[in-house]
């Protein structure tokens, strides 16, 4: 018989994210709107769900010159409640900042994210 069962596994996991995650983070998608008289369409992005979720550095910042530029690079590390679905595609707010979906780690709900300067 296993020392801690399902459900106090269960309610562990529901602890730790309560602990963990504190902030809210609207999950954007991209939504391409009307064409405009040449056919072409300015994107858009909507709230497509609001979860919590917790921001935290992937990695040092880092600059790069690219064409005689130096460009910055900021990396996040975003995790969320586990079942949070968010496309590779997609953009992330929180606390007003926006974040640019790099790639999933391993699983669905944590994924490495680009800090965009710019705002939608």
């Amino acid at each position: 018989m296993p020392v801690i069962n399902d459900t106090d596994l269960q309610q562990i996991a529901d602890l730790a994210a309560d602990l963990a995650l504190k902030d809210d983070c609207d999950i954007l998608a991209q939504d391409e709107g009307p064409l405009d008289p040449l056919g072409g369409s300015s994107p858009s992005y909507v709230v497509t769900a609001i979860v919590k979720c917790m921001v935290v550095d992937h990695k040092p910042p880092q600059e790069y010159a690219i064409a005689n530029q130096i460009v910055g690079e900021v990396i996040k590390k975003v995790s969320m409640p586990l079942g949070t679905v968010v496309l590779k595609s997609g953009l992330l707010r929180v606390k007003g900042t926006i974040y640019k979906v790099v790639d999933p780690l391993g699983d669905r709900h944590r994924m490495r994210c680009f800090q965009r300067q710019s705002s939608l």
